[in-house]
């Protein structure tokens, strides 16, 4: 059985940019690699950031409140959430509708007329082609029901935008894609990703992702595969263990490691991490 250490530089070698993880540590160190993402799904070759956060927290006190991956305003006022989205679009319309909603909410400046109000831009590239139409991009206004009523309301204000993961043209978008598909720097087409790519999968990068992912595994979570986790999975354990073992899967999804991964660190079945 692989050590932990193994597992954690196989996920290394691994990682692509559609990976929670790795795209927040990606992107924390390289706004200009963010500013051609974001460019290339507006199609907007203008794009320039004024400002970004990264895993950006937006606290609802007495609701939801949401984490985004990155968000975004940019030097002619526009709003974005840029997020990536893997193996799930059940509730993606609704999600995104939400995080629009913040993203509005949170768009205009203290004691500014409404009529100032940005455009917001919900940005979500998905892993496949869920509606399975074959288009790169799928773009919708968030605003139809309010236009029937209110017609001078700008069409352009509110954006919801998917980008279809599994775009392979010879297009910016197509080529943007097979970028965040990549595992290897070699093989990425546009300059600023690849050039970050390097550096992360360099042998000082590795080191700084390595103690990242290790920070995951807090010594309560550590503790808990050391012991057995998975064992104690095959042999029908105690209802004590398993509501450990769901809590373990569950911090570790929260900090933005996959199905798949988790399976791999930890050794239990991915039926089981997919359930929980």
């Amino acid at each position: 059985m692989a050590s932990v250490d193994e597992k954690i530089q196989k996920t290394i070698d691994d990682f692509t940019l559609m990976d929670n993880l790795f795209f927040h540590h990606f992107f924390a160190a390289c706004p200009k690699g963010l500013e051609k993402v974001i460019s290339i799904c507006l199609d907007d070759d203008k794009v320039k950031l004024k400002s970004m956060t990264i895993e950006k927290e937006i606290t609802n006190i007495e609701a939801h409140s949401i984490r985004m991956d990155a968000r975004a305003i940019l030097m002619d006022r526009k709003h974005i959430d840029l997020e990536v989205q893997n193996g799930s679009f059940k509730e993606m319309k609704r999600r995104a509708k939400f995080y629009l909603g913040a993203l509005v909410f949170n768009s205009l400046p203290k004691n500014e007329d409404y009529t100032n109000m940005p455009d917001s831009y919900f940005i979500c590239i998905l892993d496949k082609d869920y509606w399975k139409g074959g288009y790169e991009k799928y773009e919708t206004l968030d605003n139809v029901a309010y236009k029937q009523s209110f017609p001078e309301v700008d069409e352009n204000q509110c954006h919801i935008i998917y980008i279809n993961g599994q775009a392979d043209s010879e297009t910016a978008i197509g080529y943007l894609m097979r970028d965040f598909r990549c595992t290897s720097y070699e093989d990425m087409y546009y300059n600023v990703l690849k050039e970050r790519m390097r550096d992360i999968k360099s042998p000082e990068g590795r080191k700084e992702m390595y103690s990242k992912i290790r920070e995951i595994f807090s010594e309560e979570i550590k503790q808990g595969v050391e012991q057995g986790i998975e064992q104690g999975i095959e042999q029908g354990i105690v209802q004590g263990r398993e509501q450990y073992r769901d809590e373990t899967i569950q911090k570790m999804k929260r900090k933005g490691l996959t199905n798949e991964q988790i399976s791999n660190f930890t050794d239990i079945p991915l039926n089981i991490v997919q359930a929980i």
